[in-house]
């Protein structure tokens, strides 16, 4: 059986590529609106596609009326954003944060989260997130009714409970080449950065449309 998306709706494409392509790692995206407005939301055309630098990309599309949503418009002038981590215990407000609110109306609120500062950035992330990405734009491409942004990562933040969990589990974070256990902390704190096994962070990802 072959099937040409020239011969089909947006939708049905949609549908069938996004149930074909899984599972697809959430980014919930911070980004600062007119006013200082902060903006978040849920994307799953995302991932990591550069090492070094480190890079990834998020695609966003349209609103139903053609205009560009508040994160592509946000970052397009700020040329910077956070990729917030989406674990189990903030689904519902992932869920939440995924409705459409006017653009001087910051989703958090809703969504009972708060902010904190970034290093290097303006944009704030997520306070709750385990785990956030703070990017400056590298480019824009447009793709058809999506823009597809190239995030360069320029600061990793982890929260102190996610590395306590990790110590609590038996887990390891590994930094360069060596596995550690009781030393997290410390070893993260000096070297600035560590990964993670998934049963520690358990972050959620997209399985259909």
């Amino acid at each position: 059986m072959q099937i040409d998306p020239s011969n089909h709706e947006t939708i049905d494409n949609y549908k069938l590529l996004t149930n074909l392509v899984v599972p697809r790692p959430i980014a919930w995206v911070t980004s600062l609106g007119t006013g200082g407005v902060v903006n978040l939301a849920p994307f799953s055309f995302f991932n990591a596609v550069g090492s070094d630098p480190l890079y990834v990309i998020v695609s966003i599309g349209r609103n139903d009326d053609g205009e560009l949503k508040d994160t592509a418009k946000n970052i397009q002038e700020r040329r910077e954003f956070v990729v917030n981590m989406v674990t189990e215990e903030l689904f519902d407000a992932m869920n939440i944060s995924a409705a459409d609110f006017p653009a001087d109306q910051s989703e958090l609120e809703a969504a009972l989260l708060h902010t904190a500062p970034s290093v290097h950035l303006k944009t704030p992330r997520v306070a709750q997130a385990q785990v956030s990405l703070e990017c400056k734009l590298f480019s824009a491409q447009q793709l058809g009714a999506n823009t597809l942004f190239v995030g360069e990562v320029v600061m990793k933040s982890e929260m102190t409970a996610f590395l306590k969990a990790a110590q609590e589990r038996g887990c390891a974070i590994q930094i360069g080449s060596d596995m550690l256990f009781e030393q997290i902390p410390a070893y993260l704190e000096f070297f600035g950065f560590g990964t993670t096994t998934p049963e520690v962070l358990r972050s959620l990802a997209r399985l259909n449309y």
